[in-house]
């Protein structure tokens, strides 16, 4: 990627998709693993993945660019 055409908001959205695309994957190698210590190792990596995903988040979060709806109390 060229730094003159991305800003900090496209590299935080290009690393959220990827980790997206990684948790999918684990989460399949969890159902495939041949036994329990494999599916183990990749539940621990897809928990990871899911960590990464939720602090990847908080950054758009907090720097205003992942807006989240608000609702009336009576609607919740």
């Amino acid at each position: 990627m060229n730094d003159e055409y991305f800003q900090d908001q496209d590299y935080a959205y290009y690393l959220l998709c990827h980790l997206k695309g990684l948790e999918k994957q684990y989460c399949t190698m969890m159902m495939e693993a041949s036994n329990d210590w494999l599916y183990q190792i990749y539940r621990d990596l897809l928990l990871d993945v899911a960590y990464l995903q939720r602090q990847v988040y908080y950054v758009l979060f907090v720097n205003g660019w992942y807006l989240l709806e608000t609702l009336e109390e009576k609607i919740i």
